[in-house]
């Protein structure tokens, strides 16, 4: 586990967040001398976590600009920052995170679920399908041990699953 950010400046970060600016929150992480593994207070995340919690696109990727880690998962939940975009529908930034070459894989987090799993059943298929898109790129995408290239027959198969168990 990480250092822990104090509560007066956690304040003023999460504020930073909200308003989704970059250019400020850079200023005050530089001044504050702040790390890349600190985890904020009461969420138990780091910044890059966060800023996805927030959808704050512009500060998530400045926090990538800056090295922040983008594939690292949650102590507790085991999600990785593009499982919390695609869960929250944030196509921008699922978009910024996948346009990092080593951030395209399907990390499975404690429920074993997967961004794109999450992006389905959350009803999300815009994500779903752009990530059909990116992840047909260079691989095959691999959901419930079966390789599919086609989001049509993912999604057909799953909601024929779905409804055999109503």
């Amino acid at each position: 586990m990480g250092a822990i950010l104090p509560e007066s400046k956690e304040n003023e970060i999460l504020k930073l967040l909200r308003k989704d600016d970059a250019r400020k929150l850079q200023e005050f992480i530089q001044l504050n001398q702040i790390p890349p593994e600190i985890l904020l207070t009461n969420h138990k995340r780091t910044l890059l976590q966060l800023s996805c919690y927030y959808e704050s696109p512009r500060c998530l990727s400045k926090l990538i600009e800056m090295s922040y880690d983008y594939n690292k998962l949650e102590e507790f939940t085991g999600d990785t920052p593009l499982f919390i975009c695609s869960k929250f529908n944030n196509l921008e930034m699922v978009r910024i995170l996948l346009a990092k070459e080593d951030c395209k894989k399907l990390v499975k987090n404690n429920e074993n679920l997967n961004e794109f799993d999450i992006a389905f059943l959350k009803g999300n298929y815009d994500i779903c399908y752009y990530m059909m898109y990116e992840y047909d790129k260079k691989q095959k995408i691999n959901t419930d041990n079966e390789e599919k290239n086609d989001i049509n027959n993912i999604i057909n198969k799953k909601e024929n699953k779905i409804e055999d168990k109503d």
